[in-house]
């Protein structure tokens, strides 16, 4: 199963101003304002500092990428056979769970941790647990790739929620005040970032890479929010935001309904949430979209999460344009990225194929989170074998097919949930009374492709 609300559940708090403010608030770090609550000094590159921040325990592509075709030594330039240029330096691992870029990041005082690299979130934030263990909202130092960022303002947040559905730790979130200065090229296929000064036309990402690049300008809402033209299954273009700490494309009822959507035969998977910032749960259908296009560059194996339109509505006013979608991981994943913040520029080149991306939405039909190292449903997708069987969002998780779950890594638990539609999968839960029970459910397509 592919979860829709890794990232999605933190990027909805944070569009909506549910950082809470404070030291990492979004005014804070503007170029030039000299504010003390989020200013930091600028990046100093360290004489001899290793390229590698290094991994975490997740550093590979996702399940189902192919072998490092075009990472570093790669034989091999643009598929259209331009011009083969130089290879950007330095490349930095990335965790991808559910297509959330995670990058470790040194925070002085608190050790490496991954962060979520997130250009919707308006400043750094370090996960309230790490928070508290510092004196000040300021952090002394924080580095990767080279680079150091000194005296850095930040902002509590809690990450529980996210890192659960992640079944990664996150220390904290990487926002627009530590990556207005940088190009941030990702790499999504072979799992890897690069921090650059500038841009140039010819970097060579090797043939996985279908070149040249296209480019797109962007203006920032709020001085924060990415802003690009985007044409949705073949309609006139209009803004939307590209962000990339949403998994997925995220869609407005408008939206959706101008797509003709509800009525063209596709699925409509119901059953999960979003929490917003206030702490509501609303009810987030996903479909399965045709073609989505930034500068000439489509993507054609992306899923959306529909929200309600009061939800735009405020988002708009912090893109300070009228915004019915967002652009997350499952466009982005299907192209090399490159984000020019100082030139206010995309630089977009599609990949030659789409065999990094595994099935998705293949499975018994349940979302689950850990907290507290324990498993739990988090949601339960309609029509699935799951919500035939009764199974209900928070219960416990206590064994798949025999094998305790608490023994189980989330990419692990994840594999087993999935597998072959048509095949059979026995699960041991817990009701939240305490009675226990075990269940065999049918794995199925639940999202089929367009």
């Amino acid at each position: 199963m592919s979860p829709r609300l890794p990232a999605l559940a933190l990027a909805l708090a944070l569009l909506l101003g549910g950082c809470g403010g404070g030291d990492g608030g979004r005014d804070a770090a503007r170029p030039g304002d000299g504010g003390a609550d989020g200013g930091r000094d600028a990046a100093v590159p360290r004489d001899g500092e290793a390229a590698d921040a290094g991994g975490t325990d997740s550093d590979a592509p996702p399940d189902g990428a192919p072998p490092e075709d075009g990472g570093p030594g790669a034989d091999g330039g643009p598929e259209d056979g331009g011009p083969s240029g130089p290879r950007p330096e330095p490349a930095l691992p990335l965790a991808l769970p559910f297509w959330a870029p995670l990058l470790d990041v040194e925070l002085e005082g608190l050790g490496t941790w991954p962060l979520l690299v997130d250009t919707g979130a308006p400043a750094l934030m370090i996960a309230q647990p790490l928070a508290a263990t510092l004196p000040t909202r300021r952090l002394a130092a924080l580095r990767f790739g080279g680079r150091e960022y000194r005296d850095v303002g930040y902002g509590p947040y809690d990450l529980a929620l996210p890192s659960g559905l992640l079944g990664v730790e996150l220390g904290g979130i990487l926002g627009y005040d530590l990556l207005q200065e940088l190009v941030l090229l990702l790499d999504y296929r072979h799992a890897r970032l690069f921090p650059l000064d500038r841009w140039r036309p010819d970097y060579d990402l090797g043939p996985a890479v279908r070149g040249p690049f296209r480019t797109l300008p962007f203006t920032l809402g709020s001085g924060v929010l990415i802003v690009v033209p985007v044409s949705w299954e073949g309609l006139p273009a209009e803004a939307a935001i590209l962000d990339t700490g949403t998994t997925s494309a995220v869609l407005s009822q408008s939206l959706f309904a101008a797509l003709g959507a509800e009525h063209d035969g596709r699925t409509v998977l119901h059953g999960s949430t979003a929490v917003t910032s206030t702490g509501e749960h609303r009810d987030t259908p996903i479909i399965r979209l045709g073609a989505i296009t930034l500068a000439d560059v489509p993507a054609y194996h992306a899923w959306a999460t529909i929200m309600p339109d009061e939800f735009f509505d405020a988002v708009s006013l912090m893109a300070e344009a009228p915004v019915r979608a967002i652009v997350g991981g499952s466009y982005l994943r299907e192209v090399a990225l490159a984000i020019d913040y100082p030139g206010r520029m995309l630089h977009l080149a599609p990949y030659i194929d789409a065999t990094h991306i595994a099935p998705e939405f293949v499975g018994v039909g349940l979302e689950v989170v850990k907290l507290n190292d324990i498993y739990r449903v988090y949601s339960v997708f309609g029509g699935s074998d799951a919500a035939r069987q009764g199974i209900q969002p928070g219960e416990r998780l206590l064994a798949v097919d025999g094998l305790p779950a608490a023994s189980l890594s989330m990419p692990a638990l994840q594999e087993l949930l999935q597998g072959t539609p048509g095949s059979h999968l026995t699960l041991r839960l817990a009701r939240e009374a305490g009675d226990e029970y075990e269940v065999t459910v049918l794995r199925e397509e639940l999202l089929p492709a367009l």
